[in-house]
């Protein structure tokens, strides 16, 4: 089983080497039992939010997704029917070309762009209908000035739909060798506003540490399970979650 450890912060260059190293095995590490069970949580709300909130408009409605990686988040985006148009933005050529060689069929998805997300994104005001981004904002120091970024290109009433982790969580126990950027609810909350979104749901994940997805699988798995239900029954759904899904709206 690969181990992986990733760095998108400050994206230098042994970073993006690191990242083109890894390339297309980063999409079969999330077939692992535990890693799978991770990856249901937020497309699931992924899926959930979308479906709530993101409705058919006159025009063309179009989707980009921060960090596309291996295109985790655009295979799930391209099966929506209320979406016409999908990019996707990583900084990895390699994870780049392995979206357009798998995506190669795709009549949604159009654009396949290497940029630096902590950097001004290459788009102009207004331009999408939603944003999505999943274990990428997190490794991205300046991470307030992405939501920022991300209320600009959005068109008004637009969605956003992203994690960050959670400073309260007992994933400190993990060893994480790179640095990821933790918020609470509340900084998340001020800031959203401040950016000018209303927020539309807020949603815990899971809670173990990262390593055990890593390792666990069957019976213990599901114990795992049952056990994080139990945690979000006594201390509630957010407080221990590892990261925080939030849906938001471009007022």
């Amino acid at each position: 089983m690969l181990k992986l450890t990733i760095r998108y912060n400050h994206m230098k260059t042994s970073t993006s080497n690191y990242w083109n190293k890894i390339g297309e095995s980063y999409a079969s590490a999330w077939s692992y039992n535990g890693r799978q069970y991770v990856s249901d949580q937020e497309l699931q709300f992924l899926k959930n939010s979308i479906k709530k909130y993101l409705t058919k408009k006159e025009h063309a409605v179009k989707a980009l997704d921060l960090g596309c990686g291996a295109g985790r988040i655009l295979s799930a985006l391209e099966n929506v029917k209320t979406i016409d148009t999908l990019m996707g933005i990583d900084f990895s050529d390699e994870m780049l070309l392995y979206c357009k060689q798998r995506f190669i069929n795709s009549k949604k998805i159009k654009k396949l762009i290497h940029h630096d997300i902590s950097k001004k994104l290459p788009f102009q005001n207004e331009t999408f209908d939603a944003v999505t981004s999943f274990r990428a904002v997190k490794y991205n120091m300046n991470w307030k000035d992405i939501i920022k970024e991300c209320e600009r290109i959005l068109k008004k009433g637009g969605i956003f739909i992203f994690d960050m982790p959670n400073i309260n969580s007992i994933n400190r126990l993990s060893n994480i060798e790179v640095a990821i950027h933790k918020t609470t609810l509340k900084e998340l909350k001020q800031t959203l506003e401040k950016t000018g979104f209303e927020i539309m749901e807020i949603k815990g994940g899971p809670i173990l540490p990262g390593f055990l997805y890593d390792t666990i699988k069957g019976p213990i798995l599901n114990g795992a399970i049952s056990g994080e239900k139990f945690f979000k029954i006594i201390f509630g759904e957010i407080f221990l979650s590892r990261f925080i899904y939030i849906a938001c709206r471009k007022i």
